[in-house]
This record gives structure tokens, C-alpha cells and sequence, in this order.
């Protein structure tokens, strides 16, 4: 965990595991266990497993259904009832190179060193979060841009391309409205103080140096729609953007059977939560095998699992990485 090597038993350095069972309000049963220091000197792990499906008034569980061995997906935290998700896929534009340095800024509270990320936002009151993508290529140019990403309302988007003369500070601009009603108005900023109304302008920029150029579009109905896009008014100089696509929009489903939830609280009571953030490709959790165990000293039914995971725990103010990890585990139930 977190480069380092952890091992935890239950027994030994006055570690003790605790299983329980609970149900959620959506009714779904959760089987859990936590192993656990003694005085609270050292850090806690609990895996929480939810069954795969509601059952009737009076219906026990079947074990081996529940358990059974395989992959489970990771549960990804509470989803009430008109929750929307956004999936978006970002693409970098301009200069691309195998060596640059990408850093993505969601506007969500996540970022992203990925060349052409793939982002959800799960929070539905963030409709239009301003994403930043900074950009270092292997010449040690750096370059920023931030522009709004509308995840809900496609009914007027622009964007725009630009065309570079050598040896002039010269550029050409071409608006391009996707979904509007027409006809259009267009406000350009070059970032200069200076301002054009056209849809395709020219302009002569002072200094061969960047510069966030912004387009904002109106249409006949009053749908407006914005972009920005750092320019080099040089061709010799790096230029870096970003374009974006809404891939689907879903309702996530409240219930996610089948999925497993693993926390981590440490020594200082910092908490790290698989659901607490999106989990890397290389994310897993396999269940080897479950047997029945003997009942806890509350005299509630356990399970004994064995299992392997590779998780990302998300914390407040950092990560930690569960790698490769394997070993046994006690789960309660009804």
C-alpha cells in the first residue's frame, strides 16, 4: 500500500476482525468485515460486499449465490433517485507529442495527467464546470487553457479553427456553430483588448507571442455558447487545446448489486474510500473462494473469503494505491 509492504492478521499486533451484516435504505444487504487494532495505534481495513439482488419479506440468503467466486465491480457510492452521470471525453488539440505533460483539471475536484482522458461527473448540480488543461512539451513550452463544458444543454455549441502564416503575426479565424438556430452573432475577443464581430476574421496580433482568443456565439433564440483557445501568432511557438465530447449521459442505478466497497482509516483517522472517486482500469477485485466460518461472538453467521484486489482509496487531501494485495477475510450475514 502506498509503496509499501502491509501485512495484517487478525490475532497478532492486537489486530481483531469484526463481521457484520446491514441493509441499505434501497433495502440491498451488505455484508461487512473490519479488521481492526485493538487501542486504535495502527490503521483499519473493512470490505463491504453488497448481495446481488432484493429479497422478499422472510427470504434468508443463499450463500453460495451471494459469494460466489469471480470479479466484482466497485461500488461507487450513494446514488439517489434523478442522479445524472456525464461521461465526457476530452481530447488534447495542437501540438501533440508523445512526451508532453498533460494536467486536467475537472472542475469537479479531480484531476487527470492522462494525454486524452475520459472523465464522469456523478454531481448533477455541476452543469457546466470549467475544465483547465495545462500542457509542457519536451521543448519546456508551457501552455494553459480553461474553457466551460456544457454537459446538459447541446443545443448551441461552437467552436473554432484558425489558420497561421509563417513569418507574419497574421491569423485567420473560422466560427463554427453546431446545433444553433441561425442567425448567428459572434463576439471575438483576441486577448489583446481588441474585439471582432465577424463570423471568419482576420487579425494582425502585435507580438509574435500566445494569446486566449475566445469566441462567443448567440443565436436567433438567445442560446449562447462560448470557447476559448490559446493561439501562438507565430508558427514556430507550441500551442496546446482541448476539445470535448458529452459520450453518454445515464442515470446510475441505485441499487449496484453485486459490488464491493473498500475502506481504509488510518492511524489519524484519515479516511481512504474506493467509492469516494473513479477507479483506474487496473482497478480489480476477484473473490477466490467463501466457506462458511464459525458465528462471531454476537453469535452472527460468518463467511470466510478469500480474495485479491487492486483498488485506488481516495482520501481528502491524497490517494493511496492497495496493489496486488491478497489474503483472507471474514464477512457476516444473516
Amino acid at each position: 500500500m502506498a509503496g509499501e509492504a502491509l501485512q495484517l492478521q487478525a490475532g497478532r499486533q492486537d489486530y481483531f476482525m469484526t463481521t457484520t451484516f446491514s441493509e441499505d435504505e434501497e433495502g440491498v444487504l451488505v455484508y461487512t468485515g473490519r479488521l481492526e487494532p485493538v487501542n486504535g495505534s495502527g490503521g483499519s481495513l473493512e470490505i463491504a460486499m453488497r448481495h446481488y439482488r432484493l429479497l422478499s419479506a422472510g427470504e434468508s440468503p443463499r450463500m453460495d449465490s451471494a459469494l460466489a467466486p469471480g470479479n466484482y465491480d466497485f461500488y461507487t457510492g450513494e446514488a439517489p433517485p434523478g442522479r445524472m452521470m456525464y461521461e465526457v471525453q476530452f481530447t488534447n488539440e495542437g501540438d501533440v507529442h508523445p512526451d508532453n505533460v498533460y494536467q486536467w483539471d475537472f472542475g469537479d475536484g479531480t484531476i487527470s495527467q492522462q494525454a486524452n482522458p475520459v472523465h464522469i461527473y456523478t454531481d448533477s448540480t455541476l452543469l457546466n464546470p470549467e475544465v483547465c488543461l495545462e500542457t509542457l512539451d519536451p521543448s519546456g513550452c508551457t501552455t494553459s487553457i480553461c474553457n466551460p463544458v456544457n454537459l446538459a444543454d447541446s443545443s448551441c455549441q461552437v467552436d473554432f479553427r484558425h489558420e497561421l502564416y509563417p513569418g507574419l503575426t497574421f491569423v485567420t479565424f473560422f466560427a463554427e456553430v453546431q446545433n444553433g438556430q441561425p442567425p448567428y452573432t459572434y463576439l471575438w475577443n483576441f486577448g489583446d483588448g481588441y474585439t471582432a464581430t465577424l463570423g471568419n476574421p482576420g487579425y494582425f496580433f502585435a507580438d509574435p507571442d500566445h494569446y486566449e482568443v475566445c469566441l462567443t456565439v448567440t443565436d436567433a433564440t438567445g442560446c449562447q455558447a462560448t470557447t476559448c483557445k490559446t493561439i501562438a501568432a507565430d508558427p514556430v511557438l507550441c500551442e496546446h487545446n482541448f476539445s470535448y465530447e458529452v459520450l453518454r449521459t445515464r442515470q446510475p442505478d441505485p441499487y449496484q448489486f453485486a459490488t464491493v466497497e473498500v475502506t481504509w482509516t488510518d492511524a489519524e483517522g484519515r479516511v481512504y474510500r474506493s467509492a469516494a472517486g473513479e477507479q483506474p482500469a487496473e482497478s480489480y477485485f476477484e473473490l477466490l473462494s467463501a466457506e462458511p466460518y464459525e458465528p462471531n461472538a454476537d453469535g452472527v453467521a460468518t463467511q470466510r473469503v478469500r480474495l485479491r484486489l487492486q483498488a485506488t482509496l481516495f482520501g481528502d487531501t491524497d490517494d493511496l494505491i492497495f496493489s496486488a494485495a491478497e489474503g483472507t477475510f471474514g464477512l457476516g450475514h444473516p
